[in-house]
């Protein structure tokens, strides 16, 4: 079925898509190969295909939460990117 990942990484690979050189590159040195916007399509069932990816990711990682979680006076820290597009100052 279909994934969908949470609206956070979402937003940072369409910001990363807007720098298409860079992300043409990154794509290759990181995935070995392009990866175009439209691999990734969903349906009209976002609700179920974020359930799906949700489900799979806790598996995989039970230790790390699927969705970012913002509040408040929250902070973020950053880990150290392999990217070579500086998203916050796309």
């Amino acid at each position: 079925g279909e994934l969908a990942p949470p609206i956070d990484i979402e937003w940072a690979w369409h910001c990363h898509t807007l720098s298409p050189l860079k992300y043409a590159s990154d794509c290759i040195r990181v995935l070995g190969k392009p990866m175009h916007k439209h691999t990734l399509q969903y349906s009209a069932n976002r609700p179920q295909a974020t359930a799906r990816a949700r489900t799979q990711w806790e598996a995989a990682f039970p230790d790390i939460p699927f969705d970012l979680e913002y509040y408040e006076g929250s902070r973020m820290e950053w880990d150290a990117s392999r990217l070579s597009c500086d998203l916050p100052a796309v």
